[in-house]
């Protein structure tokens, strides 16, 4: 996504956080379904330079960098307890 060849450990990251934190349906569906056709990709073991090729728009970029910061500083306030 965006020009990243992405693990499938870092894609259920992604989906993980796209579900929690994502409030519009429309936008969580859009970056959920290019999750899966990634995962999709890795598991054909398509050429990274072929799976780097599903870009996010702004909008589904904004969303998802937002939710990967409100996971993040979810779980750090949890360790810090």
């Amino acid at each position: 996504m965006n020009g990243k060849a992405y693990s499938l450990e870092r894609l259920s990251l992604v989906i993980d956080a796209t579900e929690k934190y994502v409030h519009d349906p429309n936008l969580r569906k859009k970056i959920l379904s290019k999750c899966h056709q990634e995962i999709g990709l890795v598991l054909i073991e398509a050429p990274a330079h072929q799976r780097a090729a599903i870009f996010l728009s702004q909008p589904e970029s904004a969303a998802l960098n937002n939710a990967l910061i409100t996971r993040r500083l979810e779980r750090e306030k949890r360790q810090s307890r």
